[in-house]
């Protein structure tokens, strides 16, 4: 997922126009700090699940939290069709995240019991 992201980020960054606006340093710094641990050997997950666990639900938490914002602020600068599309992929992106984060927390659960 970590992969698909940063190829969607350049092929985003690559396709707008140039009169576009660059994007920060800041985002490129954040969204390395986001996907840093997706990027590590899975045997570090294996010594420290929790960690991951967490990351992985603070991750779910942000991106609805971002979804819901998004949604509101685009609301009046969009047309409705292309409202809805932007609504419907951050809704797809998020609820697979949740899905993942979950399903990781109940195998971790039922193998600590």
């Amino acid at each position: 997922m970590a992969a698909a992201y940063i190829v969607g980020l350049v092929l985003g960054e690559s396709a707008k126009p140039l009169s576009a606006e660059a994007l920060s340093l800041a985002f490129y710094a954040a969204t390395a700090l986001v996907l840093a641990p997706f990027l590590l050997p899975s045997r570090w997950f294996r010594r420290w699940p929790r960690f991951l666990g967490a990351w992985m639900l603070a991750a779910a938490i942000i991106v609805t939290a971002r979804a819901a914002f998004m949604a509101g602020w685009l609301f009046p600068r969009l047309p409705l069709t292309g409202w809805l599309t932007k609504l419907t992929l951050d809704l797809v992106v998020a609820g697979a995240l949740w899905v993942a984060t979950l399903s990781v927390r109940r195998k971790w659960s039922i193998d600590n019991s």
